[in-house]
């Protein structure tokens, strides 16, 4: 899946958007747990590092889902795809993302209704004040991100087995 929506440049800086925001929460993840840290040194603590650090956790880990898109990061099985010609196996990977599309889109509605839940309810996070709803709204943007570089990687694909098709057909190559 590597490098398959690189060709773009909105989705290109979609990616260096989510790379950079990314490194930028880890960054400030580490900080904090090294306050944190430091601090129980010297017996003492700060209440509010653990629930930020978590927090910032939850977001590390949607922008990653996210970006495991693109880089082909996430966990899929080739050993039965493997034995098939290429064209077959262009095809089965359409479908696989396409189904990877449908769970992704489903997760996003369902972390909507959990924000919308979240700001019904009105809760806010015990030691900060954050209310609860900004921190559940890392799962809708996690998942549209990723359902966004699905869909760029279909497109793509879709684009390659018609380029493919093409080519069969002028140059008499029938290929594997």
């Amino acid at each position: 899946m590597e490098g398959r929506c690189r060709n773009n440049t909105m989705f290109s800086r979609l990616r260096d958007a989510d790379e950079r925001f990314g490194a930028l929460l880890l960054f400030m993840l580490l900080l904090i747990v090294l306050l944190q840290a430091g601090a129980r040194l010297v017996r003492f603590s700060i209440i509010w590092t653990e629930e930020i650090s978590r927090y910032l956790f939850i977001y590390t880990i949607m922008l990653g889902v996210s970006a495991g898109v693109t880089s082909g990061g996430h966990v899929g099985t080739t050993v039965l795809c493997d034995k098939f010609p290429s064209k077959v196996q262009a095809v089965l990977s359409i479908v696989r993302n396409m189904i990877f599309l449908a769970f992704t889109l489903l997760m996003a509605f369902m972390g909507i209704r959990f924000v919308l839940m979240q700001l019904e309810f009105g809760q806010v996070s015990s030691a900060t004040g954050i209310p609860l709803y900004l921190i559940a709204f890392a799962l809708p943007i996690g998942f549209v991100g990723a359902s966004i570089r699905i869909i760029a990687i279909l497109v793509s694909e879709i684009k390659g087995i018609h380029t493919y098709a093409e080519r069969s057909s002028s140059c008499g190559d029938r290929g594997a």
